[in-house]
Order: structure tokens, then C-alpha cells, then sequence
């Protein structure tokens, strides 16, 4: 499982378990953390 570390405004946003499909969509699942705040996106299925 990678972990990736995004800019997003002025804040730093660790992702994990980034995927990226070759769509028009980046598509993440797992923990996002923004300003002390956790956010958990829903966790999509990957053929993986």
C-alpha cells in the first residue's frame, strides 16, 4: 500500500491507498487527514 502526500490550498493531505484509474477520475480509499480533521472516504474496488 503506497502512501502519498498532496497539496491541497495550503494544507498537506496524506493519502493511502491512492489509485489512479485512466479515466478522467483519480480515485482514492482509506484515511485523509486535513487540519486535524479525519475524513475516510469510501473504499472502492479495485481489480488489484
Amino acid at each position: 500500500m503506497e502512501i502519498k502526500t498532496v497539496s491541497i490550498g495550503a494544507r498537506n493531505v496524506v493519502i493511502t491507498g491512492y489509485t489512479s484509474s485512466r479515466s478522467n477520475t483519480n480515485r482514492f480509499f482509506g484515511t485523509v487527514r486535513r487540519g486535524g480533521l479525519d475524513i475516510v472516504s469510501e473504499r472502492l474496488d479495485t481489480d488489484q
